[in-house]
């Protein structure tokens, strides 16, 4: 994809760079297994910088919800600490969401309540269900045309942000 402005490449490789932190701080410090490391990607959200940023929104607006729903488990459940680390994650989703609308010149700051772009939902296989609708495919193709990529191989591309600062979840 070819980015109309610096500044909208620099938030989305900062973004991607997170992701991967979301992913060791889930998998490393609190022992989270990931499914599947085979994720099935439709061709069109590589077509255009409007549809990677629309995928996005989209997808940060899946995985917002997701996370209030994990603040919701834990926190039931008395798992303060995890409670409190699912609350960092879904934050720094809710910004990602906002600077890819920002770039599609949307407000930003277009909801006060949920996740916005995507039904609300209370049970986290509507995640799944939402993303699959989608065409994404997890281990498993995806509805349209699209490829699989492998988890592993896109970490070692994926570089270190200087300007993102990596914290330890606390």
């Amino acid at each position: 994809v070819t980015f109309s402005t610096a500044v909208t490449q620099r938030n989305v490789l900062n973004a991607a760079y997170q992701e991967l932190d979301h992913y060791n701080v889930l998998t490393k410090a609190l022992g989270a297994k990931a499914l599947t490391k085979k994720i099935w990607i439709p061709d069109a959200l590589f077509a255009s910088e409007h549809n990677l940023l629309s995928g996005l929104v989209f997808g940060d607006g899946v995985f917002v919800n997701a996370y209030q729903i994990g603040v919701t488990a834990f926190g039931n459940a008395g798992k303060g600490d995890f409670a409190r680390y699912a609350a960092e994650i879904m934050g720094i989703e809710s910004v990602h969401r906002a600077l890819a609308l920002q770039s599609l010149g949307k407000p930003g700051n277009d909801q006060a309540f949920a996740s916005g772009s995507t039904p609300y939902f209370t049970k986290i296989e509507t995640a799944v269900s939402l993303l699959s609708g989608a065409g994404f495919g997890f281990g498993v193709k995806g509805k349209g045309p699209g490829k699989f990529y492998d988890f592993d191989h896109v970490k070692k591309q994926t570089l270190k942000r200087p300007a993102v600062h990596q914290l330890s979840p606390h």
